[in-house]
């Protein structure tokens, strides 16, 4: 079409189609239209990769964002509540299939129950501590670095570790910056595919805002480098605050300038004024203070006055919801869970923003199955196996793990349980997973209960569930319309 248009525009300009040359126009699309309404809002509007964007904005975002992090109360407390529901108590729990056999699979399992407890360099954070870090500096940074690191201190078999690195340190040495295959402190192939990384090193250990002009390479096979991806090809990430700066600055601001305005009304707390023209003239001070608890006596003529505060006006509360609301958008956070208020939401209002919430950070959790815990997954069984922990697999045999994360908070406790009652029955789920869903280990509920039950029996009580049932089919009672109360305070007696 195209071609033809061209074709027709050269035949009418040199006259081959009509005895004159009108002037050919092509229909557009009204959004790329531009006028003196709109050309402020589009000024900045570039059709540029987004590496270019990140390469030119990211430090200025990334201190943006650190500086509402550590100043906005509501920011904070949503990022805490997205965290927190994302990385649950403990984080995923492991079950490992496809070994050449269960005791294999089982040996796998506590050998990462165990790493995971505190796979940090410096035995500080655990393995939910590191994820909740990731999460942090996702929001305010754009990325995560996890170097892979081995501690042969460790007094386990096992001596992998995660060294966690902040972006910033993420940068491109001076001598490298002519390098066309370094891009922002990445080492990159011709196709994109990252081949080390470079880490500036702080001067001390602790003044690690101050970095050294002396890097240190890390190869990517030793790095896990996680950020949101928004376009192929790009190779750092956004601080997934950056959407909502523009929001949270317009309501601090806003809220700021009405607490100046009321402030400045509440100081004027009485003014002495007179409606009569030709009252005396009173030279008084301008400003008086008056005891509490006193009363002063005026001239005649005048009477006392007070400035009637304007400000926060009624629309207030509505403006700041509206702003909330544009902060969580980015990651499905409803605006109750934002100002942790459900006022005026029915019931199924309610539900229905969580579930739309917590499908978002579920598809989020598929990324981190995929990535960072596969990986890692990987090189804790080929130490174990190296390392004499594990027999090796055959050859071929690849193994299958799935990750369990703890389920969210549940609303209704009681049609939960029955729910998950009705799924065992129907053989729709299993121990494993509904154990997982309230964030226990299977295994350690059914050892617990064995240990129980041994004790009841070394101790001469039965369990309620082995007794045989009345002949009458009621249960026994004392009257106190409790029948399981009244077995188990007769048992023995």
């Amino acid at each position: 079409m195209i071609n033809q248009l061209l074709t027709v525009a050269a035949m009418v300009s040199e006259g081959i189609l009509g005895g004159s040359r009108p002037s050919l126009s092509v229909g557009g699309l009204d959004a790329a239209r531009t006028n003196r309404l709109n050309e402020a809002h589009w000024a900045d509007a570039k059709d540029v990769p987004i590496n270019a964007t990140i390469s030119s904005d990211l430090a200025k975002v990334r201190a943006r964002c650190n500086h509402e992090f550590m100043n906005n109360a509501v920011l904070k407390g949503m990022l805490k509540t997205y965290r927190d529901d994302f990385v649950g108590p403990d984080g995923p729990k492991l079950t490992v299939r496809g070994g050449p056999n269960s005791k294999w699979n089982e040996t796998l399992e506590q050998i990462w129950r165990e790493w995971w407890a505190k796979p940090d360099l410096n035995g500080v954070h655990s393995g939910a501590d590191l994820l909740g870090l990731a999460i942090n500096t996702t929001a305010t940074a754009g990325d995560y670095l996890w170097q892979i690191v081995t501690d042969r201190d460790a007094r386990t078999p096992i001596k992998t570790r995660i060294l966690s690195h902040h972006p910033r340190r993420l940068a491109t040495p001076f001598d490298r910056i002519s390098d066309e295959n370094v891009f922002m402190g990445i080492r990159l192939t011709p196709t994109g595919r990252p081949l080390g990384y470079y880490l500036q090193k702080a001067e001390k250990p602790n003044q690690l805002t101050n970095f050294s002009t002396q890097f240190q390479f890390v190869p990517a096979k030793d790095m896990i480098h996680g950020f949101e991806v928004l376009e192929p090809g790009q190779f750092r990430g956004l601080p997934w605050f950056h959407w909502a700066l523009p929001s949270t600055a317009d309501a601090r601001d806003f809220e700021q300038q009405v607490m100046d305005a009321a402030r400045s009304a509440a100081s004027l707390s009485v003014y002495f004024f007179t409606r009569n023209a030709e009252a005396e003239f009173q030279q008084v001070e301008e400003i008086t203070d008056i005891e509490r608890g006193t009363q002063s006596f005026l001239p005649p003529g005048y009477e006392p006055g007070q400035v009637n505060p304007q400000q926060p006006s009624n629309t207030f509360s509505e403006f700041m919801d509206h702003q909330a609301r544009k902060m969580g958008r980015p990651k499905c956070i409803p605006l109750s869970t934002v100002n942790l208020d459900h006022r005026g939401l029915s019931w199924s209002s309610a539900r229905l923003e969580r579930d739309v919430f917590h499908q978002g950070i579920r598809v989020e959790r598929g990324g981190q199955n995929r990535g960072s815990l596969s990986r890692l997954l990987n090189i804790i069984a080929t130490e174990s196996i190296l390392a004499g922990e594990l027999e090796p697999l055959p050859l071929g045999m690849r193994i299958l793990e799935r990750w369990t994360w703890s389920e969210f908070a549940s609303v209704n406790p009681r049609e939960d349980a029955t729910a998950g009652k009705t799924r065992k029955e129907a053989g729709q789920t299993t121990l494993e997973r509904e154990c997982a869903r309230q964030g226990l280990d299977w295994m350690e509920v059914l050892e617990q209960l064995a240990r129980e039950k041994e004790k009841m029996e070394e101790l001469g009580l039965v369990p309620s569930e082995s007794k045989p049932p009345p002949k009458n089919g009621k249960p026994s009672s004392n009257g106190n319309g409790n029948g399981r109360m009244s077995e188990l305070a007769g048992v023995g007696t």
